[in-house]
């Protein structure tokens, strides 16, 4: 009895929890394999209010040695007192008398330590009969699980149906070993996305890159519908916006509108009608953009905004917060030797041979607008000798194809279309012809031809290429004015929290791919060359949910080709740790997505999910809490927990959520 209350007296100075009851004296106490420990609750500590529930952390200091466990409720047994009588008394027993026997616990010990230092490793120490188990405190259990203090905040430990007050978080390196979380629609998953980003933004000072399928990241800037929280929301955002060839003509009218406010704002007596500047169209066209686009994506979270475009941007203030607004389009003349890159549909050989049949192409290409420039010239009357020159007509021609979007990408599909024309016609006679690119085409398999047509058709028909916002579409007449959409430069614009804002290509898969593509691309790009640079790298977190859409795993006769998405994974995932990029991989269809991502992410994260689901990534064990779980519950599993699995569940959302439960 003595030692009893000793033991007791070292629980209660130390903090460790609440004694509740014993390691049972009625079984031997085996420790081995599949431990299980038997622990009795005394009866007038169990109906005295003591609540304990299957998955709570229980602690144990040993009687002898005195070595401190943690371990966890896997089984809650009752009995009646007849039952362990073996008697029923005649007309049988209706009163309450079996509340006077123990409960009965079955514990799984997890970790175990010495009394005074503690480096957690498994349970190997005997466990005597009558060491006092305790309630474990949070500290005790943060302790004993070694769980990280810094990092990625995931939410705070959850078991027996509710939440401990001992925070989860998953430690920075763990994130460029890459994550993958998985749940289904109503999970919970968005908001754990949202708050993990905005920790990663604030605890662990990474820059963010999300992309944006359904405008949830834009509301990193505002602040949530339910009091106060954690972290305050984003005060810059920078904004990429992809806008293609059909949004311009959809919405035509409203930067009409807009461009002639800026105009009037500007005082110079110009409209969209007379303006003759470039430089001043193009800022009514930017400005117009970004009225456009706070309009669309704010509403009244930003009222009166000051939006000022600056060369290839729209600066927009909303007084709690500001955006910088990157219109963006990609242009086909400036990369059309990297569409392998980012359209992954090439076999890796036929990428090499479309390199070289493009780069003959255009330079086939470029001759004919030469020619054609001549023949302009010449009915032009222009007789110089200075004029007639090859430099100059070189010159002219680049000029006319630099002011004609899609003159290139036009150009080599009517020629290709020439090429297979005379090929169904079995008119492949090319003798004579010294065009460099149709001997490559003849050295091309029938596939390969085909593979490469549809490739540039696709990149035709996403309406990502050469996107224009002419002066004549606007007003509705003759203008030579024009603002050609392209790209920014990259170096110092992934320093901050990036979104990039994919809601116009929701319709759009292969436009939203081919963004998806690049932009990573170049964030690989500015990483590696401060990695080659010797410059100390600033964690990058990239987060792309719905994953399987750019990521897919590829089958047998679809266009995507599963060489090149690998390829595209491999370099991200293998060589962008070393570069501090770490990637987290959202989807509610694993199966769906490349088998490689389930291999290469470290950390798993699964939320309510069916049985099936969890167990394509390695969760299946924890169907029956996830199955039915409520919203927010997770099991985090890697090797940077002790446990190597961890329940939790997210805190509530950090910034505005757009939820259709509310």
């Amino acid at each position: 009895m003595e030692r009893a209350r000793e033991l007791e007296k070292i629980v209660e100075e130390r903090e460790f929890g609440k004694v509740v009851g014993w390691v049972t004296v009625s079984e031997v106490v085996r420790v081995g394999r599949d431990t299980r420990i038997a622990v009795d609750i005394p009866p007038n500590r169990y109906t005295s209010g003591l609540e304990v529930r299957v998955g709570d952390f229980l602690g144990i200091l040993t009687a002898v040695h005195k070595r401190r466990i943690l371990g966890r409720v896997v089984g809650i047994e009752r009995a009646h007192l007849a039952g362990l009588l073996k008697a029923l008394p005649v007309g049988g027993w209706v009163d309450d008398a079996g509340a006077i026997t123990s409960l009965k616990l079955i514990l799984e010990p997890l970790t175990e330590c010495p009394l005074d230092a503690c480096e957690p490793t498994n349970v190997s120490s005997p466990i005597d009969p009558l060491s006092p188990v305790f309630l474990a405190s949070p500290k005790y259990i943060a302790e004993m699980l070694q769980l990280p203090t810094s990092g990625v905040l995931l939410g705070r430990l959850y078991a027996g149906g509710r939440e401990l007050g001992v925070e989860v978080r998953l430690p920075p390196y763990a994130v460029h070993e890459h994550v993958l979380v998985v749940g289904t629609t109503g999970s919970g998953k968005t908001v754990l996305l949202k708050n993990m980003a905005l920790s990663l933004y604030r605890d662990v000072e990474a820059a963010v890159l999300a992309f944006d399928l359904q405008g949830d990241y834009l509301h990193m800037t505002l602040p949530p519908t339910t009091g106060k929280t954690l972290y305050d929301p984003v005060e810059e955002l920078t904004v990429i916006w992809p806008i293609t060839q059909n949004f311009v003509r959809d919405y035509k009218h409203e930067l009409r509108n807009y461009a002639d406010e800026f105009l009037a704002k500007e005082g110079e007596g110009d409209t969209l009608e007379t303006v003759k500047s470039q430089e001043e169209y193009k800022k009514a066209v930017f400005y117009a953009l970004g009225k456009l686009y706070v309009e669309k994506s704010y509403g009244v979270a930003c009222k009166s905004p000051e939006v000022v475009p600056y060369g290839d941007e729209v600066r927009i203030d909303c007084g709690t917060f500001s955006i910088t607004l990157i219109p963006w389009a990609l242009q086909f003349h400036e990369l059309a030797l990297e569409v392998p890159d980012i359209l992954p549909v090439f076999t890796m050989r036929t990428a090499i041979i479309y390199k070289k049949l493009v780069y003959a192409l255009i330079e086939e290409c470029k001759k004919d607008a030469q020619k054609q420039t001549a023949r302009q010239q010449a009915q032009a009357g222009r007789t110089s000798s200075a004029l007639n020159t090859q430099q100059t007509l070189k010159a002219d021609a680049d000029n006319a194809w630099r002011e004609a979007p899609r003159r290139i990408i036009d150009c080599i599909l009517r020629k290709l279309e020439e090429a297979s024309t005379k090929d169904k016609n079995k008119g492949r006679s090319w003798e004579g012809d010294k065009r460099g690119w149709i001997r490559i085409w003849n050295t091309l398999h029938h596939n390969q031809q085909t593979n490469i047509q549809r490739a540039l058709i696709i990149a035709e028909g996403s309406g990502i290429f050469d996107v224009a916002i002419p002066h004549s579409e606007l007003v509705g007449r003759e203008s030579p004015l024009e603002v050609v959409l392209g790209e920014p430069s990259y170096e110092n614009l992934f320093n901050g929290f990036t979104v990039v804002d994919l809601t116009l290509l929701r319709e759009n898969p292969t436009a939203a791919s081919i963004v998806v593509y690049q932009i990573l691309n170049k964030l690989f790009a500015v990483r590696d060359g401060e990695f080659r640079a010797g410059l100390d790298l600033r964690p990058t977190a990239v987060l792309i949910d719905e994953a399987h859409n750019y990521f897919p795993q590829v089958r047998a006769g679809e266009e995507m080709s599963k060489e090149a998405v690998e390829a595209v994974i491999n370099r991200l995932a293998r060589l962008g740790r070393v570069r501090k990029i770490g990637l987290v991989f959202a989807t509610h269809t694993p199966a769906d997505l490349n088998k490689l991502i389930l291999q290469l992410t470290n950390t798993k994260i699964g939320l309510r999910s069916e049985p099936h689901v969890l167990e394509e990534i390695g969760l299946g064990e924890y169907a029956a809490e996830l199955t039915y779980a409520p919203d927010g519950v997770g099991v985090a599993k890697g090797h940077v927990y002790r446990t190597h699995a961890l329940v939790f569940r997210s805190m509530p959302p950090m910034v505005f959520h757009r939820s259709h439960k509310t």
